[in-house]
């Protein structure tokens, strides 16, 4: 008797499970999934920003960035920007190309200095936006921009180093523009649910990107691949 009770109670905690997991299907089926596919800085996340501007995301309740998504991205800026002037300093330095005045030399001095904090946003004063503002105007500057194919750079560098003190006002949110420009390495898979509105109707779906990865081998680029999405290949977006 104790045994069939047993059994009665198994069966019915599988059918429950079942019934759950038919139910977490048919919900699954109705999403459109598209995978983003691209090597990094292709605009895998920037697509991905575009649709929240235009569309928010599905817990949203109307279009456009929030404010939390807008604050967060002002450490990204921030790393951004001394990402760039490092990367022109550097190159300047590879270069042979000097930076005589003694004015920009205090400036390269403070900024380097900044750069060896392990936290480099909050080192973004308004002093050092200026420092930077200097060095990105400076000659020297100009000619490593003109050789920007030999290093790395950002696309995103002189929209950022062209505005640099205004990033570093207490009072700065991120416009859309700043937050489509900004820069950031994606880790993992991410997975943004949307829901497109028109006419009374509205259509799910989910944004699926992820960083690449190299081949220890072939040294090449590897691009994450998931079950059950269509794929989309994302090339380099222009400026």
């Amino acid at each position: 008797m104790g045994n069939c009770m047993a059994m009665d109670e198994e069966t019915k905690r599988d059918r429950e499970l079942n019934r759950e997991l038919k139910k977490d299907f048919k919900l699954s089926a109705n999403v459109a999934k598209l995978l983003l596919l691209g090597t990094g800085e292709s605009g895998k996340s920037t697509i991905v920003k575009q649709m929240k501007i235009i569309h928010g995301t599905q817990d949203s309740e109307k279009e456009g960035l929030t404010a939390e998504e807008r604050t967060t991205q002002v450490v990204t800026i921030k790393n951004n920007i001394l990402d760039s002037i490092e990367a022109l300093l550097t190159a300047a330095d590879e270069f042979g190309y000097k930076y005589s005045e003694s004015e920009a030399q205090e400036a390269k001095t403070r900024v380097s200095a900044a750069l060896e904090s392990s936290e480099r946003a909050n080192q973004y004063t308004p002093q050092l936006a200026k420092d930077v503002n200097l060095l990105w105007n400076h000659p020297t500057t100009a000619e490593c921009v003109k050789r920007k194919n030999e290093f790395q750079f950002l696309d995103s560098a002189p929209y950022f180093l062209n505005q640099a003190e205004k990033f570093a006002s207490p009072d700065y949110i991120p416009s859309d523009e700043d937050v489509l420009r900004a820069r950031s390495m994606t880790t993992g898979i991410v997975t943004v649910p949307f829901e497109v509105k028109a006419k009374g109707s509205s259509s799910p779906f989910k944004f699926e990107f992820g960083g690449c990865w190299r081949s220890e081998d072939r040294k090449e680029e590897v691009d994450p691949l998931l079950p059950g999405s269509d794929s989309c290949h994302v090339h380099n977006l222009p400026e």
